[in-house]
């Protein structure tokens, strides 16, 4: 509970429309005993059932996706299936959402749609746990910044620091970096 998450591979149901997936993510949250208890409250099933299609609606229609709401989602393009992933984990009211390569695969526009998205989620207040190789990606949507090289930490801070940081030059900018020092000044 408090934590939602996205798979660097998309795990839609494919054969369910946008709104279903995206009410199959809060399933968790709202199923308090099985299906034995839906039966036997029906009305409290139905009232849980109501909060979960607003909610639904709503974050479609933030993530830009409301038009397609009917849509089975393996007919979405990529970037969109991707978009609703990402609302289906929100869907449980996550204190932290981990993202595991959310931009992996989508074209500049889609990008930029998703990195917006991610702002919106960060301003409600929702802190991002995010695994992301596109360093435009990473710099325009941390606050903090962890790099790893070969699961070793090389470097902690905010975007601009990591910018500059001679080590985080060294393992990803490659080979005509390699003579810069550990005080980034070279040879």
């Amino acid at each position: 509970k408090g934590m939602g998450r996205t798979y660097q591979n998309i795990k839609l149901f494919g054969s369910l429309s946008v709104l279903d997936n995206l009410m199959v993510g809060a399933m968790q949250k709202y199923n308090k005993g099985g299906v034995v208890h839906f039966l036997f409250h029906v009305k409290e099933s139905n009232r849980m059932e109501r909060e979960m299609k607003e909610k639904a609606l709503y974050i479609a229609e933030e993530f830009g996706i409301y038009k397609m709401k009917d849509e089975l989602a393996r007919n979405l393009p990529y970037g969109l299936q991707k978009v609703l992933e990402l609302g289906r984990a929100l869907m449980g009211s996550p204190k932290l959402i981990l993202l595991d390569e959310p931009a992996a695969g989508l074209n500049p526009s889609e990008r930029a749609h998703f990195v917006e998205i991610l702002q919106k989620i960060y301003d409600q207040g929702i802190d991002m746990f995010l695994i992301e190789h596109n360093m435009d990606v990473v710099m325009n949507i941390s606050h903090m910044i962890t790099v790893l090289n070969f699961g070793q930490k090389i470097a902690e801070g905010s975007p601009s620091q990591i910018q500059s940081d001679p080590e985080v030059i060294r393992a990803y900018l490659g080979a005509r970096y390699k003579n810069i020092d550990k005080k980034g000044t070279g040879e």
